[in-house]
């Protein structure tokens, strides 16, 4: 994620890995495809998967969706539907028990060098903890 960030530069608001599938909330940078930028993460991945389990073929499944978000009040729903797979999917009770999720940086106030602030982050609280609540 870092080298394709670094070669197709992107912010990273959110994300959420599962078991088949992942969820990546980003907006490119000014002249950057979505379509390049998951491509790049998509090889990647799939080059050090296979490399890892001695496999072959395709990893992930199916054409990656990019709906536009429509402002802040938008992203903010489509980053607690993210963040929130994991709950609805009964893989675990609290969030905060799931470490393959941006809920750490959002919901638990952890620094991730990869999440870029969310546009209007600092009016959802005077402080960190309200703006996590």
């Amino acid at each position: 994620m870092r080298q394709t960030k670094e070669r197709y530069p992107f912010r990273l608001f959110g994300y959420c890995l599962m078991g088949k599938h992942f969820h990546l909330l980003l907006q490119p940078k000014e002249g950057q495809s979505i379509s390049r930028i998951l491509q790049s993460l998509s090889v990647a991945h799939t080059w050090h998967y296979h490399r890892r389990y001695h496999g072959s073929g395709h990893v992930w499944q199916g054409r990656f969706k990019s709906p536009v978000i429509q402002d802040d009040e938008h992203l903010l729903r489509v980053l607690r539907y993210v963040e929130g797979n994991p709950l609805r999917a009964k893989m675990v009770a609290d969030l905060a028990a799931y470490p393959w999720s941006s809920y750490i940086v959002h919901g638990l106030g952890k620094s991730h060098s990869l999440v870029d602030e969310l546009p209007g982050w600092p009016g959802l609280g005077k402080t960190e903890d309200e703006r996590q609540a």
